[in-house]
């Protein structure tokens, strides 16, 4: 059970792989067009060296529960 925690919370790869894989799907997730961000950001995360479950993981915080949420801050933020 540890190793496979272990394994979980390290998701393969590097803590620089894995923040950037994070931060990289979850701002490519707030594009107005549904699942064109989560495409993008797992076409993209190979190429700037991100972990792609992180990635995934990312674009996966924007769902359409939370989703309203942040489109609506992100209209009235700017």
């Amino acid at each position: 059970m540890r190793q496979w925690l272990r394994k979980l919370m390290t998701l393969n790869g590097s803590p620089r792989g894995i923040a950037g894989g994070f931060s990289l799907g979850l701002s490519l997730s707030l594009l107005p067009v549904p699942f064109v961000g989560m495409f993008a950001a797992l076409a993209t995360a190979p190429l700037l060296r991100c972990n792609l479950p992180a990635t995934y993981l990312g674009t996966a915080v924007v769902n359409p529960v939370t989703g309203p949420l942040f489109y609506f801050a992100e209209l009235y933020i700017g």
